[in-house]
């Protein structure tokens, strides 16, 4: 025989006041706290840019290693009121560079105020390289969009027991200099000479 199953009758429950209060306030939380999660994220995005702005208003040309050294040489013996945007943004990038390389030694207490770099040293040295990494030989840059590119310019200390002083300094990548490290830098060319013949063969 089979049974009949009445459901319970669903009831329909009206929401007080207060509770219509309670639900809007919840609502408005969630939504301050996506406004202020996309803010960040924006914000992050931001933070990561460095030449791809408004300001900036940068050309792919200007990217090109070609002339990123003209621009290079072009900041030299810089004596103009009126500097580019480009020779301002590399002048910026150039002397936070250094204040940081300058901050690093002090905690360590290897800074030497005398043999420590120059800007002007810093601009010899990219030009000498002509913007090859010492070590992987790739192109290297000096105008970049994103803060941790990894072929960005950056100055690798031959003795790590010294600071960053002139004659003790290469032009690298940034991805080189961080897998480097503590490795004496001989060793570190011998490294990436190996494997570039494996690569070839």
């Amino acid at each position: 025989m089979s049974k009949t199953i009445v459901l319970p009758e669903t009831k329909s429950v009206k929401l007080s006041s207060a509770d219509d209060k309670s639900r809007n306030s919840e609502i408005e939380m969630l939504s301050t706290t996506n406004n202020s999660r996309s803010a960040t994220i924006e914000k992050e995005k931001h933070k990561r840019v460095v030449t791809n702005t408004k300001k900036w208003r940068f050309t792919d040309d200007d990217y090109t290693k070609e002339n990123q050294i003209i621009l290079l040489k072009s900041i030299q013996n810089i004596q103009t009121d009126n500097p580019t945007p480009q020779q301002i943004c590399v002048l910026q990038q150039l002397s936070q560079k250094i204040a940081g390389y300058k901050s690093q030694d002090i905690t360590k207490n290897l800074y030497n105020p005398i043999l420590f770099i120059t800007r002007e040293r810093v601009i010899e040295l990219l030009i000498d390289s002509e913007l090859l990494c010492h070590y992987c030989k790739k192109d290297i840059k000096v105008l970049y969009e994103i803060v941790r590119e990894p072929l960005q310019w950056t100055l690798d200390r031959i003795d790590n027991d010294y600071g960053h002083n002139s004659g003790n300094l290469f032009i690298s990548c940034l991805s080189c200099n961080l897998r480097r490290k503590t490795i004496y830098h001989e060793r570190y060319v011998m490294t990436k000479i190996c494997t570039n013949v494996v690569k070839l063969s």
